[in-house]
């Protein structure tokens, strides 16, 4: 087994993370039993934060909630500087819960409900990743019913995996077009994404 972060094998010849036994830990909370080591998740969130910053990038880093999230986990991403990706209005609730800011939140998924949307609006989130023109007319309809200043300004995009040409809309007004010789992404490229799952999980 390779040993990262804090993880190590003790004078007990036992496994221990964040210098706790995990044998002790199976005994006190019984199993299985998921253990995160909070040093490790916080290296490699900096890691790839410098990563993007070092090359001069200024795009936000976003760790995928489907990796694992509840409030604990929202407040050390939240700390290390980095966006969060939800993909349902059930991860969107936890991260808000979670205080964490909603500027920095991107609702993703295939199958957004009007009610998920409706509720990304309303909690006033950065960015909403639209799969298909469906979500795209239903977000603009809903986006006349936003709360005044919830959605102001903000800008989604939408390339549909059926169509060719993509479309962008402002949340404030009704969807255009986008020239075919035009791009939809500001970098004139289409953004890398990756779910980082930096924390080991040892099930005992």
């Amino acid at each position: 087994m390779r040993l990262q972060g804090t993880m190590r094998i003790n004078e007990s010849g036992r496994l221990e993370i964040g210098g706790c036994d995990t044998t002790d830990l199976a005994r006190t909370f019984g199993t299985p039993l998921q253990i995160i080591d909070e040093q490790l998740l916080r290296r490699n969130c900096k890691e790839y934060r410098t990563s993007f910053e070092t090359g001069g990038h200024t795009d936000l880093v976003l760790y995928a909630s489907k990796a694992l999230l509840n409030k604990a986990i929202c407040r050390i991403i939240m700390e290390e500087g980095l966006g969060l990706d939800v993909v349902s209005g059930g991860e969107l609730f936890i991260a808000l819960q979670g205080g964490f800011p909603p500027d920095r939140i991107y609702l993703h998924g295939n199958n957004k409900s009007p009610e998920e949307l409706e509720y990304a609006l309303d909690s006033g989130v950065g960015r909403v990743v639209l799969d298909n023109y469906f979500e795209l007319e239903t977000l603009d309809r809903l986006a006349g019913r936003a709360p005044s200043g919830a959605a102001a300004g903000r800008q989604s995009y939408c390339a549909s995996p059926r169509e060719s040409k993509p479309t962008a809309m402002t949340t404030s007004g009704p969807a255009r077009p986008i020239p075919s010789s035009a791009s939809p992404w500001p970098t004139g490229m289409p953004p890398g994404r990756c779910a980082l799952r930096s924390a080991p999980t040892i099930w005992t």
